[in-house]
């Protein structure tokens, strides 16, 4: 599932973000998700790529934002948190995700993901840095 989401990242936001970024934000997310569940969360093990893939998300659509590109941007920033918010309060929402992965989804450890996510956007849409954005 994390490929398919991968995937779907590429395909929609090819045009926007660079391999420099893209792999810079890669590695910045899996370390904040990593030491967010090491410090905030009771999880004794987490696996998986969802909550990085989350952030990249944000990321690279505020990039889009960045560029302008209102159709591409505003909605992944709203559903996004929107959905991470639903899987919160309604943990049926994911059971098929849990059955299909055999594990149960950790919708508290997407959230360190998103909001490393908006960190990083916030800092792009403020310093805009030319190298970082195609």
């Amino acid at each position: 599932m994390n490929l398919s989401g991968l995937i779907v990242l590429v395909f929609l936001f090819e045009e926007v973000i660079n391999l420099f970024l893209f792999y810079s934000a890669f590695v910045l997310l899996s370390a904040v998700v990593g030491l967010s569940v090491f410090i905030f969360s009771s999880l004794s093990w987490y696996a998986g790529l969802s909550a990085v893939l989350y952030g990249l998300f944000i990321i690279a659509a505020s990039v889009a934002l960045i560029k302008k590109d209102w159709l591409l941007s505003l909605p992944v920033l709203l559903v996004i948190p929107i959905k991470l918010i639903f899987d919160s309060y309604d943990p049926s929402l994911t059971a098929s995700s849990a059955e299909f992965i055999g594990a149960p989804v950790a919708t508290e450890v997407h959230g360190y993901g998103v909001l490393a996510g908006f960190f990083v956007g916030i800092m792009l849409l403020i310093f805009k840095p030319k190298r970082l954005i195609k």
